[in-house]
């Protein structure tokens, strides 16, 4: 017994030590607070409100809005002319004879630019400032229409979970019912177990539903700019428009006079245009013109070929001025290669607005023809195939409580009518996808067609 002693002390030792790494881990998880996201209702967002925050705190958003000043520094920048030279200049015979002999000078050299350049390039600038600003433009519209999504996706999530949570609640009054027939030996065990398998299924489908929205919650905080845990209440609900009055060539024509990246990709076609003209007229030479005083001191001195004593030393100074004019001979270069880029450019330039404009078109009748689909689905839904549903449920439900129907016919009618009701949800999703397509292909509001 006493040589088990040690052994036995060993692994009480270790008993001991697993307890204490329990004890922390325990400690860990219930003091320590985690990042969690509340569960209480937060204030109320309404859809106008978080396009809004979007549009106030978006970074990316505020990273665009810089890109104009620094198109308007291009403009400033590109209407300044070249600056004027100063030459000095000094000699000198110090390292040589040493006698006193030097010039020193002043002058100033100017360049003028030739042929425009200065118009073409400040015209270049000056459209390229605008098309940053529909640049900047398009991306709020971008933004806008993403927010909405993301808006209307956490709503549809919530109401997803709604419908869930309605579910369970039905399945468990099923449950405690059948529990109630058991005991009295209305019913067999295994019909209760039926309830539970889908009791259970209805609470994973609500825990499903509830991840989707906080899914959605974090894309909608990431849009506006706002911390993850961040927490709101969505009370917009989808939109019940009807079918506008407005035929699609209206709506296209809108949409051609106010769609910013058709006005982006104009002014592109613009910039291009300049940047040729300023090519060919880089391919003309400036001109310089300078102007230069000087001072010269001259000394002469005894000579050897001269009688001496005939000549002393002379020590002679003048001033004199130097103009100067200088052009380069465009022999070698003449920006030909230049000149053929920024052609090709603008060419392209050209067709990416055909482009474009094909592109507007095409969105606008394709999210309009969604629309109208939508909103006729959603109509057959609410008029037709819902309200009956609703019968068929409350009737199946009334008879398994009178005894009339089996467990087997309730579960499948409550999934029925799960399942048509999550369908209808994804319908009134889509027909609001379909409205906020339009409207960001529209490049502004439905109610603003004329």
């Amino acid at each position: 017994m006493n040589c088990l002693r040690p052994l036995l002390s060993i692994v009480s030792a270790e008993h001991n030590w697993r307890r204490l790494q329990i004890g922390i881990v325990a400690f860990f998880f219930v003091f320590l607070p985690l990042p969690v996201f509340s569960q209480s209702p937060g204030p109320s967002l309404t859809e106008e409100v978080a396009v809004q925050n979007a549009l106030a705190h978006n970074a990316e958003f505020k990273a665009r809005l810089e890109s104009i000043g620094v198109a308007q520094g291009q403009v400033l920048q590109a209407k300044k002319p070249p600056n004027p030279t100063l030459d000095l200049s000094r000699s000198t015979d110090k390292l040589f004879e040493n006698r006193g002999e030097g010039s020193y000078g002043v002058g100033v050299t100017q360049e003028f630019e030739t042929w425009g350049k200065r118009k073409y390039r400040v015209k270049a600038a000056q459209a390229n400032l605008e098309k940053i600003k529909a640049d900047v433009d398009n991306f709020e519209r971008l933004l806008i229409y993403q927010v909405r999504q993301a808006y209307f996706e956490t709503l549809r999530a919530e109401k997803q979970k709604k419908l869930a949570d309605e579910m369970t609640g039905l399945t468990d009054h099923v449950v405690q019912l059948d529990e109630q027939r058991v005991k009295a030996g209305d019913i067999p065990e295994v019909e209760l177990n039926l309830a539970k398998v889908e009791l259970g299924r209805a609470r994973q489908a609500s825990r499903s539903a509830e991840n989707q929205a906080r899914n959605a919650r974090l894309r909608l905080n990431y849009l506006m700019g706002e911390s993850i845990y961040n927490d709101f209440t969505v009370v917009s609900d989808f939109s019940s428009s009807r079918p506008t009055d407005k035929t699609v060539d209206q709506l296209i024509a809108f949409a051609l006079e106010h769609r910013p990246d058709l006005a982006s990709s104009g002014r592109a076609r613009d910039v291009a245009a300049q940047n040729t003209n300023l090519a060919r007229a880089n391919a003309k030479p400036n001109v310089s013109v300078g102007v230069e005083y000087s001072h010269d001191r001259t000394v002469f001195e005894e000579d050897s070929f001269l009688p001496r004593g005939l000549l002393d030393s002379i020590d002679e100074t003048g001033n004199s001025m130097r103009f100067s004019f200088s052009v380069p001979l465009p022999i070698f270069n003449r920006n030909q290669g230049n000149i053929a880029s920024a052609a090709a450019d603008q060419r392209a330039s050209e067709n990416l607005f055909a482009f474009t404009q094909e592109t507007v078109r095409q969105e606008v009748a394709s999210s309009y023809n969604n629309w109208i689909s939508a909103m006729r689905l959603r109509e057959l839904y609410e008029k037709g195939i819902l309200p009956q549903l609703k019968d068929n449920l409350n009737s199946i439900q009334s008879a398994y409580e009178l005894g009339g129907q089996s467990i087997l016919a309730v579960i499948e009618q409550q999934r029925t009518y799960q399942q048509v009701n999550s369908q209808y949800l994804d319908t009134l999703f889509e027909m609001q996808t379909a409205l906020d397509q339009l409207e960001a292909a529209l490049g502004g509001r439905l109610s603003d067609v004329k």
